[in-house]
């Protein structure tokens, strides 16, 4: 069974009224996967795929998700967080990319 996560958050992605952006991180079989409902809608779903894991046990690490703008634009980032790591994925305004050294601001963060 995979290990699944889920938060709602307002990033700027086809929100309409009060609803949130509904995303599901999972950790499916030691792939990471985060799904995104923008506003709320499943028919404009995106997924994006995150890192193959691939020692003894990772299909069983958890995976979360937390929303923070990390390289100062006025959008929420979206940090996926698993074991010691924390990825990145840039808000570009309609999706979500993985960060590189060239986005300017970007900060690292320390895992807690």
């Amino acid at each position: 069974m995979p290990r699944t996560f889920q938060i709602d958050a307002r990033v700027g992605h086809n929100e309409q009224g009060s609803t949130a952006s509904h995303f599901i991180a999972q950790n499916l079989h030691g792939r990471i996967l985060v799904i995104e409902m923008p506003g709320g809608d499943v028919t404009k779903a995106r997924v994006y795929t995150g890192p193959q894991l691939y020692g003894k046990d990772d299909d069983l690490i958890p995976v979360t998700l937390q929303f923070q703008d990390v390289n100062h634009d006025g959008r929420p980032d979206m940090i996926v967080e698993f074991k010691d790591t924390r990825l990145i994925y840039a808000n570009d305004g309609t999706g979500f990319r993985p960060a590189s050294a060239a986005d300017d601001g970007l900060q690292v963060l320390p895992v807690q």
